[in-house]
């Protein structure tokens, strides 16, 4: 009926499907994964999305510290928006809960509801 309105209103639902799968997956994959912190070295945004109140994607350097493991270095990106005080929140030298998939160290998972 009205094209100019259905068409960003189905782009924006398969975008949301697509979200809820990705964490839907995650979720999955978090029974083989392992906790510990992570120090972090730097934080560099990737892409922006606008509105109200933007959200942006980051690529982030980490000092990853799992128990029982050495310590190094791995990059997160999340895929996972994060809104301006997410990011204000994660400045150079925090300290950071993370998860690491016990069979790819380097599949990092920052967990954001840590971060105060």
């Amino acid at each position: 009926m009205y094209p100019a309105v259905g068409i960003p209103v189905g782009i924006l639902l398969i975008c949301a499907l697509i979200v809820v799968v990705v964490r839907i997956v995650r979720r999955r994959q978090a029974s083989k994964r392992m906790a510990g912190t992570a120090q972090v070295l730097s934080v560099e945004t990737m892409t922006t999305t606008g509105g109200p109140v933007p959200s942006y994607t980051c690529r982030i350097a980490l000092r990853v510290e799992i128990p029982g493991r050495p310590p190094y270095e791995a990059t997160s990106s999340n895929g996972d928006f994060m809104t301006p005080v997410e990011i204000a929140a994660m400045q150079p030298g925090k300290t950071v809960a993370v998860q690491i998939d016990s069979t790819d160290p380097q599949d990092v998972w920052i967990d954001f509801s840590s971060i105060t």
